[in-house]
């Protein structure tokens, strides 16, 4: 049997838990894979999967590669298409990309006791902050504020919030009046 390769690609990565975490799986699987941390600039990885061989299975994506990702993806998930986010690159005959993110996010909550919401704070405006809003919709959220200091990520977070029926609102990091 060929030993299956996959990894988290991203800059940094040398903090990531995700190869401990798939290693165990694939141990207590019994599969023959192996998961590793990539560090990967957005500018090497299209010479990264221009050079993945067919016992890549994929790859999981982290900053700052979750926006460039839509270069060199054949087909997308809707929930890749609506955030703007990649977080997962699955290889095969074409390279199929998907935003799993909203779902961790919306099983992640439900988990914890937050099931049904109206309201949500989101820290940051970037491609996981969409995925965020998205989520926290999902699970009822007619209103969300966005602390951030990136103006045009909060425009992008503005239009997704649009689009999916969220009143939405921005305070900036510099603003200290939403601590109190």
């Amino acid at each position: 049997m060929l030993l299956m390769q996959a990894a988290v690609l991203g800059s940094p990565v040398s903090h990531s838990l995700s190869p401990v975490l798939h290693n165990a799986a694939y141990r207590a699987l019994g599969l023959d894979h192996i998961y590793s941390a990539i560090e990967t600039a957005e500018s090497e990885l299209g010479s990264f999967l221009g050079s993945v061989d067919s016992n890549w299975l994929g790859v999981s994506l982290t900053m700052p590669l979750k926006e460039v990702a839509f270069d060199y993806a054949d087909t997308c998930d809707e929930l890749a298409i609506l955030t703007g986010a990649i977080n997962t690159l699955v290889f095969g005959t074409e390279v199929s990309a998907f935003n799993t993110d909203v779902l961790g996010l919306v099983d992640a909550l439900a988990e914890a006791g937050s099931k049904q919401i109206s309201t949500g704070v989101i820290f940051g405006s970037g491609a996981t902050a969409r995925s965020t809003l998205v989520a926290l919709q999902r699970l009822g959220a007619t209103e969300v504020n966005c602390v951030a200091r990136n103006v045009s990520d909060v425009e992008r977070m503005a239009k997704v919030a649009q689009e999916i029926g969220v009143n939405f609102s921005h305070t900036s990091v510099s603003d200290s009046a939403w601590l109190t």
